[in-house]
């Protein structure tokens, strides 16, 4: 009987612990004279907020296979998927406005996955 319950017991722990979840909260930030660029990694469940920061600011997105994409002429691109973002931006003299519009999301996207 003991040999039973050590077998169901194993096979319910792997599968409670065997299940991808990301809690993790890894967050990189790089702002240079060239470039900004932000990547994070965060709780899946809060997805579908940074999914409506980014379309709040920028509109729908254009999506393929596992991403969903926002872009302009080459100036940024912002790229979600399930429990990840990534944001890079390139820097000029004539698109500080833009900048300030990207960090911003940037800093409202960490208040979101904090």
């Amino acid at each position: 009987m003991k040999k039973y319950l050590l077998i169901i017991y194993l096979t319910v722990s792997c599968f409670v612990f065997g299940q991808e979840t990301r809690t993790s909260k890894n967050l990189h930030i790089i702002d240079t004279n060239e470039s900004y660029s932000y990547k994070a990694d965060f709780n899946l469940s809060k997805t579908p907020a940074v999914r409506e920061i980014i379309t709040d600011q920028f509109g729908e997105p254009k999506s393929n296979d596992t991403d969903l994409i926002w872009t302009w002429n080459g100036s940024y691109e912002v790229s979600l998927r399930d429990g990840s973002v990534a944001i890079n931006f390139g820097k000029s003299n004539d698109n500080n406005d833009l900048y300030l519009k990207i960090k911003n999301l940037g800093n409202r996207i960490t208040k979101v996955i904090k």
